[in-house]
């Protein structure tokens, strides 16, 4: 039997989803088909994935790693430029139970059936103590730790984040180290904390960190930490959280700073709690070409209730309204909407059939803001992200006017009023399935019923139907062996010329 608050059927109507609950992915529902009984072996990671290296544990308890090594994350004494890629597994260690690793790559951690935590690569704000080399991190230059070092004893569970540790000590007690960071921040008072006096105050608005394990909770049985921010279930299930809280995503109350520097028990009868992605585990068994991000979500908190009920808090999930700049992510300040406690919800298994659904909905000449509203509609709010000009950006700076949905899968581009002209396809095939992934321009033709010619003869060349079909130009990429791999609509010749 599913546990409330899931769904693994046939997707829904726009109509029946609107009277339900939220609905969030997970990649694999299993994963959330928790036990009644806590155990934390059950939650162990044996096989992580980040965007250039893979980590898993075999059946004999040994940890292995292959892929990229230009921060030293394979833990074999070396650093390598980015052109070097170990193909044949690395032995890091044996008697390991679980591993994990930054999102980014930069350093791995794992723990050993005898309690002990281990961790190697880019030593990114002295996260793994004292380095033996160099690594290049985002531009910065950071000692690089090439061989496993013990960071702590007597762990029962450990996690990685983007730039920070969380661990569970035997005794019950939770450890925090590393960096969360916040908003983009450009005032004079915030860049007072960049000189050498102040970086490494507790109260920098740029970022909450700790130089070293800090202890930040008693009587605990599991702790977790996501990129920006983590949590920690209490011996009767009282959830606490901490770290970056600029949507509510600590399920806490948005203050004027970004951060809730100390645990704060928002939530009581908790089972099992996800920041950011609902699961353990990667699902792949191999690095992918590039990583896929449709069930992160990075401004949400995720809980199993005792009863078997989905909550979550964060983004997108009540009508408390907050203007962000993040840095990196959003170029300029945009609106939010946000829940600052915990609110039901339903979890399904990720499909891509949810996004093409709402693809298919898609009309040329809808307004973005339409397009938007049936993107929020449709399952799969957390799919897509908006990138529009800034309203007084002058034009040579300001002409981004796209949506990528599917975390750059499919891409819908407007025109210079904001209405949609063009959608990208470089998954499946066309929204209308007449045209798919691997087709020969020849057997494109022949369904068309019209010449598909060659448009612009750059480094893969762009082809395009000769005639509209029913409301729809097309054009196509292809491949060296002469195969579609994207499908280009447009809702006009005109269109189409202005895009390429």
């Amino acid at each position: 039997m599913e546990p409330a608050g899931t769904d693994k059927a046939a997707p829904v109507s726009a109509e029946t989803e609107e009277a339900e609950e939220p609905v969030f992915y997970a990649d694999t529902m299993e994963e959330v088909a928790l036990t009644d009984q806590f155990r934390l072996e059950n939650y162990y990671i044996t096989n992580k994935i980040t965007a250039q290296t893979r980590y898993y544990i075999d059946q004999n308890a040994v940890l292995w790693a292959y892929g990229s090594n230009n921060y030293g994350q394979l833990g074999n004494g070396e650093v390598n430029d980015l052109d070097t890629f170990y193909r044949d597994p690395v032995r890091i260690s044996g008697n390991a139970v679980s591993v994990d690793a930054s999102v980014n790559g930069y350093f791995f951690i794992y723990l050993t059936s005898d309690g002990n935590l281990y961790g190697a690569g880019g030593n990114i704000h002295d996260i793994l103590g004292k380095g033996q080399g160099d690594a290049d991190i985002a531009g910065e230059s950071y000692r690089a730790v090439t061989s496993p070092v013990l960071l702590m004893e007597n762990v029962a569970y450990a996690r990685a984040g983007k730039e920070s540790i969380a661990a569970l000590r035997n005794d019950g007690t939770v450890w925090w180290w590393g960096r969360y960071e916040g908003t983009y921040h450009v005032s004079e008072d915030s860049l007072l904390y960049l000189n050498e006096e102040n970086i490494q105050s507790e109260d920098n608005p740029l970022w909450m960190q700790s130089t070293a394990p800090r202890k930040i909770l008693d009587h605990c049985i599991y702790a977790v930490t996501g990129d920006t921010f983590g949590a920690a279930i209490g011996e009767n299930g009282e959830l606490y959280t901490w770290g970056r809280n600029i949507m509510g995503e600590c399920g806490t109350a948005v203050t004027g700073d970004d951060f809730l520097r100390k645990p704060r028990k928002v939530l009581d009868d908790v089972q099992m709690v996800w920041p950011e992605r609902i699961g353990f585990n990667s699902t792949e068994e191999e690095i992918p070409e590039s990583m896929e991000y449709n069930t992160t979500y990075g401004f949400n908190m995720f809980v199993r209730m005792k009863g078997g009920n989905f909550m979550a808090s964060g983004e997108g999930l009540g009508d408390l309204k907050t203007e962000t700049q993040i840095t990196g992510d959003l170029v300029y300040p945009e609106e939010h909407l946000y829940s600052d406690t915990f609110v039901p919800i339903r979890i399904r298994e990720y499909a891509e059939t949810e996004i093409r659904s709402s693809l298919q909905r898609l009309k040329w000449g809808m307004d973005i803001d339409e397009v938007c509203g049936i993107l929020d509609r449709e399952p799969g709010r957390q799919f897509y992200t908006v990138y529009r000009s800034a309203p007084d950006a002058p034009e040579a700076e300001g002409t981004d006017r796209y949506i990528d949905v599917g975390d750059g899968d499919y891409q819908l581009e407007f025109d210079s009023t904001l209405r949609l002209t063009a959608v990208i396809m470089q998954k499946g095939g066309s929204r209308s399935g007449i045209f798919t992934m691997g087709m020969t321009k020849e057997e494109a033709e022949k369904l068309a019923g019209t010449e598909v010619r060659l448009y612009m003869d750059d480094d893969e060349g762009i082809y395009w139907t000769e005639e509209t079909l029913d409301g729809t130009r097309y054009g196509f990429r292809l491949d060296d062996s002469g195969r579609i791999y994207a499908v280009l609509e447009c809702s006009s010749r005109e269109a189409f010329l202005d895009l390429w």
